[in-house]
């Protein structure tokens, strides 16, 4: 973080505690608890009759307001099941895309805490592909082709989020507050040439044992479909995909609550990631 970063921070921590939280949006109310690592209001506790498009809008503005200090360093497409959208009642198109922060990034192998605190506090652990771009991108794609042409690394990406909220978070907090707090864990770029993406077998070691495995097909049924979602819907929200940022598809076998030990996620040709959780 630079020192004017530093400044804008302490600059916006002093205005917003001088300001009633009534008279805050809800964008800057998220905001405000990014600064303080503090509990996520949850939007439909004040604004019940909010929907995922409100909850989007709100989204947004706290991205552009994060954004400056804390730069985004990718994207992350959720809810990639089949039937994920029509569980929650969302329409398909990645309403669910959250952006990945560079202060949250972390190289394997990599040490992280659990947290046992209230209010409303769950974590759970993710495994994923992840992608980089040979060039800048500002425009929707057509053609699985297209794509194929414009992509250059796939990564192996294991997710760790902090579900960190005043209360149990609905769908709409969950689009508007980001997910959540996070923590990714990237490996190694590996070249895209020749790699059978779908087919590749991802397993989940614990303390040495396996605990689940999955495919890369488990996004959307395939990972070019996945990662076309992710871009189409990231630039219809105004952003421009840089080659500096990995694109990451979705859930590749379950989502766990994590524990305390080792795991160990083997991605095949794409390498492994270890991680160790302690208390």
């Amino acid at each position: 973080m630079t020192f004017k970063h530093f400044l804008m921070i302490i600059g916006f921590s002093i205005l917003v505690s001088n300001i009633d939280a009534k008279e805050m949006t809800m964008s800057e109310q998220i905001f405000s608890s990014y600064l303080s690592q503090a509990a996520i209001p949850n939007m439909s506790k004040g604004l019940p009759r909010t929907t995922p498009q409100e909850a989007l809008h709100v989204q947004q503005e706290y991205l552009r307001l994060r954004n400056p200090l804390d730069p985004i360093a990718g994207f992350d497409l959720e809810l990639t099941t089949i039937d994920a959208y029509e569980k929650l009642n969302l329409p398909r198109g990645g309403v669910l895309l959250d952006a990945l922060f560079q202060a949250e990034a972390l190289q394997t192998p990599a040490q992280l805490s659990l947290h046992n605190s209230n209010p409303f506090f769950q974590q759970s652990l993710e495994t994923k592909f992840g992608f980089y771009l040979k060039r800048s991108l500002n425009h929707q794609l057509t053609h699985p082709q297209e794509l194929q042409a414009l992509v250059e690394y796939v990564t192996p990406v294991v997710e760790m989020t902090h579900f960190y909220y005043v209360s149990a978070p609905s769908t709409v907090d969950l689009i508007a507050g980001n997910g959540g707090y996070r923590a990714w864990i990237v490996g190694n770029k590996i070249p895209i040439e020749q790699l059978d993406l779908n087919g590749i077998d991802v397993v989940l070691r614990y303390n040495n044992s396996p605990l689940y495995s999955g495919k890369g097909s488990d996004s959307m049924g395939d990972q070019w479909q996945a990662l076309m979602t992710l871009i189409n819907r990231a630039i219809e929200l105004g952003w421009t995909l840089e080659p500096n940022q990995v694109l990451v598809t979705g859930q590749i076998g379950k989502n766990l609550a994590p524990q305390p030990g080792l795991y160990r996620v083997e991605f095949g040709a794409l390498g492994n990631i270890e991680l160790n959780i302690s208390n």
